[in-house]
């Protein structure tokens, strides 16, 4: 966990309402390294904290990505009936090769229900108000634009 918390970048996907957890997870492991790093270089006079001097602390930016629901519910539909195939029960295949809301409705409904499950998470992430932490929400068909200028504006100068 150490080494995954402590990575510039790192990327999950997890269910909304974990996120969190994780980053909380984060932030706590990352503080005590900090401390045990600024621990082992401080010398004694350096360890006397200063009034209104505010400790080094462990920040985060957090992007969660959406895409417009229903490519997001086709491409479920696309992945249930056309990828692994083996592993699919016989209500599945059934429903995928009829292709109809009326033949195995509660193949259906579970992709719809899953569908409403990513937007809530996503909603989760958004709504997540944790000291020390950014969030930003993107729509998938903007991410090459977002780490396009990203990418410029964090290009050294000169």
């Amino acid at each position: 966990r150490r080494e995954y918390c402590a990575a510039k970048f790192s990327s999950y996907q997890i269910k909304g309402g974990n996120v969190e957890g994780l980053v909380k997870s984060c932030l706590y492991v990352n503080n005590k390294m900090l401390k045990a790093d600024k621990n082992k270089t401080s010398t004694s006079k350096q360890k006397k904290k200063k009034k209104g001097v505010e400790e080094e602390t462990s920040r985060a930016v957090v992007l969660t990505s959406y895409r417009e629901p229903i490519q997001r519910c086709l491409s479920s539909i696309h992945q249930l009936c056309n990828k692994n195939l083996a592993g699919r029960s016989n209500a599945t295949l059934a429903a995928c090769r009829a292709c109809r809301y009326d033949v195995e409705t509660p193949v259906w409904d579970k992709i719809v229900n899953m569908t409403l499950d990513h937007y809530e998470g996503v909603e989760a992430v958004t709504r997540m108000r944790l000291e020390h932490v950014q969030v930003l929400s993107i729509d998938m068909i903007d991410i090459n634009s977002f780490f396009d200028s990203l990418r410029e504006e964090l290009r050294p100068s000169g």
